[in-house]
């Protein structure tokens, strides 16, 4: 039989082994825990890297001048994209722009002796789209700017015509194409809504043709081409939403 020193002996080398296995166990279990919360973390990152910020905006000069001014679309503080919309992440974005505007009019004329009177017709239609490439660095929590690249291309068609002289009409087409850098700055209202202006430099091809007839014979023919630069200074604010 055992005597009480070694039963006593026993009972302490179970109890330490007991922790011991408790204390294995509670590490073991910490251990699995910070694994799996690492990973967790890790994997919401890569949610947020992967994840593409999409913005939609709207220029507001544009706006006001096409809709809001009664007719008067030529302002100097337009531009010639209205809608703006940007998709990208880790500060890198594609940027794209469109701009279309449809106009037409009919008024009743008189010749300079007020003598005859005639009807004119004035219609047109300007496009304009760039797609390019930026980039964005913070200034502080709301402030940023953003540099970049872009391909722009514009078209531009009027006509007019006229019922006196056999069916007076004249034709005035555009077309360019260019590239050229970009630079703005923007501001951040909150989390989705933001403001930002830039300015713009673009090297374009320009090529002008224009027309005049009369029933179905061509009276006078003229194309002007050629390079010229595009200077748009930052005065035209965009408003944009994170979609």
């Amino acid at each position: 039989m055992l005597n009480s020193d070694v039963i006593t002996r026993i009972a302490i080398c179970n109890v330490k082994f007991n922790k011991m296995k408790t204390v294995s166990l509670i590490s073991m279990l910490l251990c699995l825990l910070t694994v799996v919360g690492f990973g967790q973390i890790q994997t919401d990152n890569a949610s947020v890297e992967v994840k593409n910020d999409k913005e939609l905006s709207v220029n507001i000069n544009t706006f006001v001048s096409q809709y809001l001014s009664l007719g008067n679309n030529d302002s100097v503080f337009s531009e010639p994209y209205l809608i703006n919309y940007h998709s990208g992440k880790n500060n890198k974005y594609l940027r794209m722009g469109v701009g279309l505007q449809l106009a037409a009019s009919s008024t009743l004329e008189k010749d300079q002796f007020g003598a005859e009177e005639f009807k004119r017709t004035d219609r047109s239609i300007t496009f304009n789209y760039r797609i390019g490439y930026e980039r964005r660095k913070e200034i502080s929590n709301r402030w940023s700017y953003h540099y970049g690249f872009d391909f722009v291309f514009a078209y531009r068609l009027f006509k007019s015509s006229s019922d006196r002289f056999n069916d007076f009409e004249s034709t005035d087409r555009f077309i360019s194409a260019g590239m050229g850098p970009v630079f703005g700055v923007r501001f951040n209202v909150n989390d989705r809504i933001m403001l930002w202006t830039e300015a713009s430099m673009y090297y374009v091809y320009n090529r002008n043709t224009s027309f005049t007839k009369s029933g179905s014979q061509i009276i006078q023919d003229n194309t002007v081409q050629g390079l010229f630069t595009s200077v748009r200074a930052p005065i035209s604010i965009n408003a944009g939403i994170k979609l």
